[in-house]
């Protein structure tokens, strides 16, 4: 098998889940959940809003340049790409409860999957190699 095929593989599937979750998230979220987060009244905080949503937004920018680099074997994609995984679960352990449905939750835990995946290639393969030569 060629390991770089499937690092790229790997790659694209990442981003595709990370895709669909997004969107599946901000556009297709049952009412029965927006009716539990206003009931809960966990988004009260305009601080707490702006601090977790900045948040977001820092990791969904992260993840695509990560993305993108570890595509095309840039060695900065390696750091990006683990900053991503590590700011992603600061934040959710700063944002507390989350109420999801369950496609989106398999989807979230299929992604995560990846994730790990990625970050085994990445560092325990010779894959890690191809990092490291400088691009001409």
């Amino acid at each position: 098998m060629n390991l770089k095929r499937i690092f790229k593989n790997l790659i694209l599937i990442d981003t595709a889940l990370f895709t669909l979750s997004l969107i599946i998230t901000f556009f297709f979220q049952p009412k029965i959940i927006e009716r539990t987060y206003q009931h809960l009244h966990y988004y009260d905080s305009e601080l707490f809003q702006l601090i977790v949503g900045m948040g977001a937004l820092l990791i969904i920018a992260l993840f695509y340049v990560a993305a993108l680099m570890l595509y095309k074997f840039n060695r900065f994609g390696k750091i990006i790409f683990l900053s991503y995984f590590i700011l992603t679960l600061l934040l959710q352990l700063i944002a507390g409860i989350n109420v999801s449905d369950g496609l989106s939750n398999s989807i979230d835990y299929l992604q995560s999957a990846t994730d790990g995946a990625i970050l085994v290639t990445l560092y325990f393969t010779a894959i890690s190699k191809e990092f490291s030569k400088s691009k001409k």
